[in-house]
């Protein structure tokens, strides 16, 4: 049996949306595009499961979900880089603040006579 040929997630949700909406049956989309009429039903199965995410070549959706989970991790450090810069400058700024209460004030003092 001959390889099915690879069809663009695009064109299959072309081509499901077309069977959902009744433009065509599913013998005649599959002998347009030129894939069995059970590779057309997988594709609807698939479109109404998982939308057309659902439609993309498995390869791709790891490599997607592989990138987001990077994508993820990385905003997990910033967020942990971002929260830990505020508590130092918190600190700071409390430092700075215990340094000026206990300074001794010159120019509130009275002159000595």
């Amino acid at each position: 049996m001959a390889p099915q040929p690879v069809i663009p997630a695009e064109e299959k949700a072309r081509l499901v949306l077309d069977l959902l909406a009744k433009r065509t049956t599913l013998s005649q989309a599959a002998q347009h595009i030129g894939v069995s009429p059970q590779a057309v039903a997988n594709w609807r199965r698939q479109f109404v499961t998982a939308g057309q995410d659902g439609l993309r070549p498995v390869a791709r959706r790891t490599e997607d979900s592989r990138r987001e989970r990077q994508l993820l991790s990385e905003i997990a450090l910033l967020k942990a880089a971002l929260g830990e810069a505020h508590l130092a400058l918190r600190s700071h700024r409390i430092r700075d603040l215990d340094r000026r209460a206990t300074a001794p004030r010159a120019h509130l003092r009275t002159p000595d006579l």
